[in-house]
């Protein structure tokens, strides 16, 4: 196989949303060397839906993607759709992201006989089905050429189910580091809800699912506002757990003291207003909000689970809590009350932690060349044997 010629990755996808990992492949593919690397996105899309938020989003940024449709969560045509475009597009890697994009892409690769990689975002067990595909994903991990770990800790995870080390990588997600700079003249968000600089905005951002913890949010608002009834508690987000939060927030009696603002464009003007991001969940992979939170020098409150801890280095760059502890919340929210330069100088060593360790430049880097390892492999393949 030619070296020199040009890499064509097809990107599995079956997430709609424009979520960390969903930024992370958008930037990806606006940044890697287009010269070296044909970069394709393959979207999962029900067949009688319009495009959804992350095909919209692919082509706004000029990039290749094409609909997967969809009847159903396991529709049979899926694989020979997937079969046809890595033969129609000269396909030489196959790059994957959730549990049915690993199942569908390992399956295609190995018909097809190309490389196949995973990036394991970290997984989602709100009921039993996501629990038996998680447990399902997990043990097919051994089988393909590569698996990418957005944290350290995720990486153990899958070394304990059989992967050998050298097949397993840790990209960390990444930020475009120049998107955020904050600017602390702009108070726009504040004079949207109508407060001033005085009043206390804690915000929650992420999509309004029950493993992000809002619940916990909520309670920790209730408890903050007992003692500071001016400040105000934001959500930002759309998800299917909306009408539940909504519900608790006005059984606890904190009708506009905790505003539910749903999907927002303009998260830098609202990074520029807020005084403290908490994050409340119960699993994450290596939380995007959490970078972007630091990257814009405001204090993090965040649960210690999945790579969080990678970013937030206990009392250096954040406050730490176990998750389901909304008390615990709570109280470090009051302390940032009474000792703001303190969590203000946390949120600045974070912007230089991100700066080291988070760009989305040198994750980019890397990933290229393991791009080039796998194209070797997939060469290799296609030798023909040697006659003996």
């Amino acid at each position: 196989m030619n070296k020199d010629r040009r890499i064509n990755i097809l990107h599995l996808r079956d997430s709609p949303w424009v979520d960390g990992p969903g930024r992370t492949i958008l930037e990806t593919g606006a940044r890697i060397d287009d010269q070296r690397y044909g970069f394709l996105i393959g979207a999962f899309c029900k067949r009688t839906e319009p495009d959804h938020s992350f095909i919209k989003a692919l082509t706004e940024r000029g990039l290749a993607v094409i609909r997967i449709n969809e009847s159903h969560g396991f529709d049979a045509t899926v694989l020979s759709q997937v079969r046809r475009l890595i033969k129609k597009e000269r396909i030489d890697i196959v790059h994957t992201h959730e549990v049915r994009s690993d199942v569908i892409g390992l399956i295609a690769g190995k018909l097809t006989g190309i490389p196949v990689v995973t990036t394991l975002h970290g997984w989602i067990e709100n009921g039993a089905k996501e629990k038996i595909l998680t447990r399902f994903d997990k043990d097919i991990l051994r089988f393909f050429d590569h698996v990418i770990a957005v944290s350290e800790k995720i990486k153990k995870e899958i070394l304990g189910h059989g992967v050998c080390k050298e097949k397993v990588t840790v990209l960390h997600n990444a930020l475009v580091l120049e998107n955020y700079r904050r600017n602390h003249a702009d108070r726009s968000f504040r004079r949207e809800l109508g407060v001033g600089d005085e009043t206390l905005l804690v915000a929650s951002i992420g999509r309004l699912s029950p493993e992000k913890g809002q619940t916990d949010f909520i309670r920790a608002a209730r408890r903050v506002l007992e003692r500071r009834p001016d400040a105000r508690f934001i959500l930002v987000g759309v998800g299917g757990d909306r009408q539940k939060l909504e519900s608790l927030s006005q059984s606890m009696g904190l009708n506009g003291k905790v505003l539910f603002l749903g999907y927002r464009s303009d998260m830098a003007a609202i990074y520029n207003s807020i005084d403290i991001v908490v994050q409340s969940s119960f699993t994450e992979g290596m939380p995007n909000v959490v970078l972007e939170a630091l990257a814009m020098e405001v204090p993090v409150i965040a649960t210690d689970v999945g790579g969080t801890a990678e970013a937030i280095k206990q009392g250096k760059t954040g406050v730490l809590v176990q998750p389901g502890r909304s008390e615990e919340t709570a109280v470090n929210i009051l302390k940032y009350i009474e000792n703001k330069d303190h969590f203000k100088i946390m949120a600045k060593a974070g912007r230089g932690l991100v700066e080291r360790e988070f760009g989305i430049d040198e994750r980019t880097r890397k990933l290229s060349k393991l791009y080039d390892k796998l194209f070797e492999i997939g060469g290799k393949r296609c030798m023909p044997n040697k006659l003996h």
